[in-house]
């Protein structure tokens, strides 16, 4: 097929691409079409991971993610609907088990053995105002 020559979909709009991608499930209209919005990504991953590699690693996931994602959904707006997608999956990412941190539950940090009510340091600041004068002297 020598005389089909590749077409550029450069001057195509967002959603054509993606009717387009959605018609012949063709990669390379995909790739195009993400190509256009990576930075964006790269940048709300590097919002959430704050780790350069990292975050190149989620560019990579999320293009994974949309040959399916894409065929399901209807998009309307790529660029919004491919930053909630990004915003998604970081935030996945981030609440996997893996990510989660926990610290060591300490009772004697949570509450004292004092039982702290106002009536009692009222109550204490009545009884020291009559020493004080007393401890003055002494």
């Amino acid at each position: 097929m020598a005389f089909i020559k590749h077409i550029s979909h450069t001057s195509l709009t967002d959603r054509e691409l993606v009717a387009l991608y959605k018609e012949r499930d063709d990669m390379t209209v995909l790739g195009e079409l993400y190509n256009r919005y990576m930075e964006l990504v790269y940048g709300v991953c590097l919002k959430y991971f704050k780790e350069p590699e990292r975050s190149k690693d989620a560019v990579m996931q999320i293009f994974e993610e949309l040959v399916s994602k894409l065929k399901r959904h209807e998009v309307d707006n790529f660029k919004g609907w491919l930053h909630q997608v990004a915003k998604n999956h970081c935030l996945m990412q981030l609440r996997t088990p893996k990510n989660m941190k926990t610290v060591e539950f300490q009772p004697e940090l949570v509450q004292s053995g004092e039982e702290m009510h106002l009536n009692g340091v009222l109550e204490k600041r009545s009884i020291l105002k009559r020493w004080n004068p007393a401890l003055k002297h002494w």
